[in-house]
């Protein structure tokens, strides 16, 4: 009985959200939320850069901001599943098709999670190509292993999956929770910057160990909240629903493709900066990276 009432009040919440209330009202109660975790990952990000800052060392923070495009291209593939998926289990609970939207939301939460250990494993196993790619050098490339190795090789499930769950979460009209998440697990990680990169002295690694904890406590509590609410909600964590047949696949490929595509060019413009401002120095790149990371609060908005 509980169970669903607690289904039915959902359901009634979200049908007061998305046919009720006045557009400007919705648009408010969805984006706000959503802004506001993708300026805590921005934040979180310029904590990484300041703590890393404070050794004083400018091979470090260049590192960094090398670093940071392959690690952006995890938003990517976060918004081609999670942003495509959403949309699909949107359309698809507004048309009264609640087994579409589950197997939707299983499509994108375990193509994430596939796509995501792929790029994990090779950014371990290429790593030498990846740093020539993103133009580290001999003073940069131990700073860039370890920080690939815990954001991206360790951490690359972590960060894209529980950003695809938090995505999902807005399309059942849970956006607070959303964004609660996210934003839990950037404040984890700025409260750990100072402690493993300046008392524990770990330095840049320091940084990518916090950054990978944090996004992983984020995944957790995603989990959990699905695993609570599973009797209300519509989408489900299970993989039986998984299918990428009657257009489910590509429903979510073509609607997510453009913020995909729109990020990767962003990853592209910032490898190519680096590459030209490390013929300069290692300080050059620090700099522009310094800049690239103010530059995203207001891309993030």
């Amino acid at each position: 009985m509980l169970r669903t009432d607690g289904k039915a009040k959902l359901m009634e919440d979200n049908r007061e959200l998305f046919e009720d209330r006045p557009v400007p009202g919705a648009v408010r109660a969805l984006a706000l939320p959503a802004v506001l975790s993708q300026l805590i990952t921005v934040i979180y990000n310029m904590a990484d850069t300041f703590f890393v800052g404070q050794i004083g060392d400018p091979d470090q923070v260049a590192a960094a901001s090398m670093c940071l495009p392959l690690f952006v291209m995890m938003t990517g593939m976060a918004n081609l599943f999670g942003i495509g998926g959403a949309g699909l289990v949107s359309r698809s609970m507004g048309a009264g098709k609640p087994e579409r939207a589950r197997s939707a939301a299983a499509f994108s939460i375990w193509s994430a999670a596939a796509v995501s250990l792929i790029y994990g494993a090779a950014v371990i196993i290429l790593g030498s190509f990846f740093l020539r790619l993103i133009g580290s050098n001999e003073a940069t490339d131990s700073f860039c292993r370890d920080y690939l190795f815990w954001t991206i090789g360790i951490g690359s499930i972590p960060t894209v999956v529980s950003a695809v769950l938090a995505h999902l979460l807005r399309a059942e009209g849970l956006g607070k929770e959303a964004s609660f998440g996210l934003t839990m697990g950037g404040v984890l990680n700025i409260i750990l910057d100072p402690v493993f990169i300046l008392v524990l002295g770990l330095e840049i690694r320091g940084a990518a160990m916090a950054t990978m904890i944090s996004n992983a406590a984020a995944l957790i509590y995603f989990i959990a909240l699905f695993v609570r609410k599973r009797s209300s909600l519509t989408v489900s964590l299970s993989p039986e629903y998984y299918s990428w047949g009657k257009g489910i696949a590509s429903g979510i490929i073509l609607t997510g493709l453009p913020s995909s595509v729109m990020n990767l060019m962003g990853v592209i413009s910032n490898i190519t900066m680096n590459r030209l401002m490390v013929s300069y120095s290692n300080e050059a790149v620090a700099g522009i990276g310094i800049a690239k990371r103010v530059d995203l609060l207001a891309f993030a908005i």
